[in-house]
């Protein structure tokens, strides 16, 4: 169903440009084989810890230490989501067939839930231009939909 479709997408997209410091960088991949569309969403950002990315599609859940959540405006670096996006596209998933994975690498200048990102590479001190930031942490989200998940059986 093509509104699934456009949720997921959505989601994948919000996620990573809350979680991606200004001037930072996302990536949008698609392609068609073999009987399926893969999607893969890049970012550049501050990564996951690891104890955090197993709970990652559990829903009312967010990466940052909960002293430090604050709910800001959806697409804002750090907006502090309760990650209803990925509970609902873990939950399309399994309901209509397409699988999801989840690869993440935490910045190394920001190991901990408590320490945190400046929000603008421009600032950070531990880099000394863009591309430092770029190879230092991010997240990668890859769908692949089988083109008959969202197929309507004949009646």
């Amino acid at each position: 169903e093509r509104s699934v479709l456009s949720k997921v997408v959505a989601g994948l997209l919000k996620n990573a440009i809350e979680n991606t410091p200004d001037e930072g960088l996302i990536e949008l991949y698609a392609e068609k084989k073999e009987g399926a569309v893969y999607l893969e969403v890049r970012d550049c950002g501050v990564g996951v810890t690891a104890i955090n990315s197993a709970l990652i599609f559990g829903g009312f859940f967010h990466t940052q230490d909960t002293d430090l959540y604050s709910s800001k405006r959806p697409y804002q670096f750090n907006a502090g989501g309760a990650g209803a996006d990925l509970l609902r596209i873990k939950v399309f998933s399994e309901r209509f067939g397409f699988h999801v994975d989840f690869q993440t690498r935490r910045c190394p200048f920001i190991p901990t839930d408590t320490d945190l990102c400046p929000g603008r590479i421009s600032k950070c001190s531990f880099v000394s231009d863009r591309q430092g930031c770029l190879t230092t942490g991010g997240s990668v989200f890859s769908v692949k939909f089988p083109l008959d998940a969202f197929a309507v059986p004949a009646n």
